[in-house]
């Protein structure tokens, strides 16, 4: 990160420094003596490409982490049973928004139900001995259309496994009528994947039913896009007055096709546009919703309580530095123009960087007759930018996206 400060005479510091923002995209907890299902997730992500930290004990940081995948163990011998106290950490997580995967076998019956098992929604029963050699996906959900036989030796169980609603089934066995073998609560408070099968005694050869399928769909039902189009966005403000404009921008990318704007508490509480002006007219915190597609596939990102309204009276909100700086076209193919406001003049500095904050191209000249000035990107790849613009006394910094 970088901090600019200018003084009442125009001199300018910059200061950096360095904080961790985001998360990691999952925590892979193997608290079993066995690998083997932790392993064909970890090679799973691997072709997936999607970050990971492995971790053997409870509890840690859960809030380093998007997602915690969890295996408590199947077999006879060598599952984990959690304790009351570890269940109240995970518990917790879930209370705040988390995401969790939970890979047993006698957890869901045998053993002492914890705090943490009623946020899987699922009730469990003794009943007749029942068998899964063959494993399918339930119609209707992400597991639509997979099939696999299942490896494990222990492929039998005497009690049920049903899901409470709303949550719902997404593995089954091939019985008529069939029984559950994975339940998944899909929350908009948290969200959580309960299964008694283990993950690497799944075998499929053709997609969708392969391990790395099922795995991309696991992390795409907890809301990790791995396929794209990538849904971003952001608002001119996020703390407005009473019937104020409020300029949102669609910064979603690649080759997205058609858009739908949700403004809670706005208006208009709907829109198509690209860059649409919302007004609030009641004091409160609101949300805001942007679903896009590319023609083929949907994805949406939900910001709560994003924008603030209250009353202004006798204020004015100042100008933004974005205010005195246009770019386009955005999307750029070849060639993208800065375009500075007419009543800066002197000197201007533009920066190009890419996600990991390399430094790709700098540029520092007078602003020329016109405020114009124009950036050959040609050589550059397909991909998403930062372009910062610096100008009397005025730095903004906007994303790029280069076709």
């Amino acid at each position: 990160m970088q901090v600019s400060l200018t003084d009442s005479t125009g001199q300018i510091q910059t200061h950096d420094f360095t904080i961790r923002i985001g998360t990691k995209p999952l925590a892979l907890v193997n608290l079993t003596t066995s690998q083997n299902s932790a392993m064909a997730m970890i090679n799973a992500l691997d072709i997936l490409h999607v970050g990971y930290d492995t971790i053997n004990s409870l509890p840690f940081d859960y809030n380093r982490y998007a997602s915690i995948f969890l295996i408590l163990g199947t077999a006879v011998s060598g599952s984990h049973v959690l304790t009351v106290s570890e269940a109240v950490t995970l518990a917790t997580y879930l209370q705040l928004g988390g995401k969790l995967y939970m890979e047993g076998y006698y957890t869901w019956y045998y053993s002492n139900r914890t705090p943490l098992h009623p946020y899987f929604k699922y009730t469990s029963s003794k009943i007749p001995v029942w068998y899964y050699p063959d494993v399918t996906g339930t119609q209707g959900t992400f597991t639509n259309s997979m099939s696999y036989l299942y490896s494990d030796p222990l492929n039998f169980a005497v009690f049920s496994f049903e899901p409470t609603a709303p949550a719902y089934s997404t593995l089954i066995n091939t019985d008529d009528p069939s029984k559950n073998l994975e339940i998944v609560y899909d929350g908009s408070d948290y969200k959580t994947i309960g299964t008694m099968l283990d993950f690497s005694s799944l075998i499929g050869d053709l997609p969708p039913s392969t391990q790395t399928t099922l795995m991309q769909r696991y992390l795409e039902f907890f809301g990790l896009n791995l396929t794209g189009p990538y849904p971003y966005f952001h608002a001119g403000t996020t703390s407005a007055c009473l019937n104020q404009p409020v300029t949102f921008t669609d910064d979603s990318f690649d080759n997205i096709t058609s858009r739908s704007w949700e403004f809670q508490g706005g208006t208009p509480e709907a829109s198509n546009d690209m860059n649409p002006v919302v007004r609030y007219n009641t004091n409160g915190k609101y949300d805001v919703k942007l679903t896009v597609s590319d023609g083929i596939r949907t994805k949406t990102i939900f910001k709560q309580k994003y924008i603030q309204v209250g009353e202004c009276s006798g204020t004015e909100e100042p100008p933004s530095a974005s205010a005195f700086f246009k770019v386009f076209p955005n999307p750029v193919n070849e060639q993208v123009t800065v375009e500075i406001d007419r009543n800066i003049s002197g000197n201007c500095k533009i920066t190009l960087f890419d996600l990991t904050g390399c430094r790709l191209m700098e540029i520092q000249q007078i602003i020329p007759a016109g405020n114009r000035i124009s950036l050959n990107l040609r050589e550059f790849c397909k991909g998403l930018y930062f372009l910062k613009v610096q100008a009397g006394g005025w730095i903004s910094t906007v994303k790029l996206i280069k076709n």
